[in-house]
């Protein structure tokens, strides 16, 4: 639920700085249960067992990712070492779900969509996709609020701090063009990544020093 009213606010940001109504409040919860109750068909060229289990990974991959965060400024549910590195994999693993499920579709629009959206699930499946991508937004915020926005220590911090958040990507995704998977995995692999690196070998050279 959680999630879903992210997108709504989301869609509604979204409408208002493209001078828009937007959706009412229960769209987001409608379009959900439309999907879900829906006829869901499986192509004839698609491998059937691959077709059912990838939207029921990418969900899985971003539930999983949610009880190492602290959603809603509560302590997360588990923790080890090293939980933050398998959290952002376990993000990640959506978008290599969406890149195999148009390869395993066969379908000439749906490999060259994969790398923005497919075409070829209907019903359950494209809810559990969609469904995924909001939790996928909803942790991803969770995150960068609790490492770079002085940490999460209530709810109401953690509304606070997820909902600017959430204004300022609004606010980019109108005015930016959007990028495609592959472009923004190129652009994260060359540079984020290494960015990432330096700054851990920085707080471990800091921990040492200090220590």
């Amino acid at each position: 639920m959680l999630a879903l009213t992210y997108e709504f606010l989301d869609r509604k940001l979204i409408a208002r700085f493209q001078n828009r109504i937007g959706p009412r409040w229960y769209q987001t919860v409608a379009d959900i249960v439309k999907l879900l109750i829906k006829e869901e068909i499986t192509p004839a060229t698609a491998h059937p067992t691959l077709f059912g289990v990838l939207p029921v990974v990418a969900m899985s991959g971003v539930l999983t990712a949610a009880l190492y965060v602290p959603l809603l400024g509560f302590p997360s549910a588990f923790g080890f070492k090293g939980d933050l590195i398998v959290t952002l994999y376990l993000l990640s693993l959506i978008t290599m779900c969406i890149g195999v499920a148009g390869w395993n579709s066969t379908s000439r629009f749906t490999m060259v969509g994969a790398t923005r959206a497919f075409t070829e699930y209907s019903g359950r499946g494209l809810g559990f996709f969609h469904l995924a991508k909001e939790m996928e937004l909803v942790v991803g915020m969770t995150l960068i609020a609790a490492l770079y926005m002085g940490g999460i220590a209530n709810p109401l911090e953690f509304f606070i701090k997820t909902l600017i958040l959430l204004a300022i990507l609004a606010s980019l995704h109108c005015v930016l063009t959007r990028l495609r998977i592959d472009q923004t995995v190129g652009l994260w692999w060359r540079y984020g990544a290494a960015v990432v690196l330096l700054q851990w070998l920085v707080l471990i050279a800091w921990r040492g020093m200090v220590a």
